[in-house]
């Protein structure tokens, strides 16, 4: 089954690759899109190793977690997604260890200019505190806009992370 894996995965880098996809959109809530769980989700980052042309990843409204957080760090800590600029996960039931998880690979997201992760309610303090030390250890240079409506975190870490912002973006 391992092997099986491998080669899936082998053939979904190798087909971005062939492909110099520069935008995926797969949202859950199109007429007849797709409704990604997060195994799916998983399967689609890890093979996102292989777009290194890709600018705009939108998988918004899909049911994604810890799985395709965990997939999605790795392929942005080995190096994958170098363009990548815009990242629109809203609505994907993301909680605060998948945010931890995410916020960990998008450290590595040195062109990443907008993040969307609006009506994710589970996203909390973990997530926001997690977001700041990568803003203070000077990952994410470009980010210029973070939106987080319908994100749970505390007051305290909310706190943290508009002080770690430095005022050149905003939080919607």
């Amino acid at each position: 089954k391992a092997a099986e894996t491998n080669s899936g995965l082998r053939r979904i880098s190798r087909l971005f690759e062939m492909s110099n996809v520069q935008e995926l959109e797969m949202i859950g809530s199109l007429p007849d899109g797709p409704q990604l769980d997060d195994k799916a989700g998983a399967w689609i980052a890890a093979g996102l190793i292989g777009a290194p042309a890709l600018r705009v990843l939108n998988l918004g409204q899909n049911c994604l977690g810890r799985r395709f957080a965990e997939a999605l760090r790795a392929t942005l800590q080995g190096g994958g997604l170098p363009k990548l600029q815009e990242l629109h996960l809203f609505a994907c039931e993301l909680d605060d260890e998948s945010g931890v998880q995410l916020a960990a690979g998008l450290a590595a997201a040195a062109a990443l200019r907008i993040l969307k992760l609006d009506g994710n309610p589970g996203l909390g303090g973990g997530f926001a505190v997690a977001m700041a030390a990568s803003l203070q250890g000077g990952c994410l240079p470009k980010l210029a806009e973070l939106q987080m409506m319908g994100c749970e975190t505390d007051g305290e870490a909310t706190k943290h992370l508009r002080k770690a912002w430095l005022g050149s973006s905003r939080i919607i």
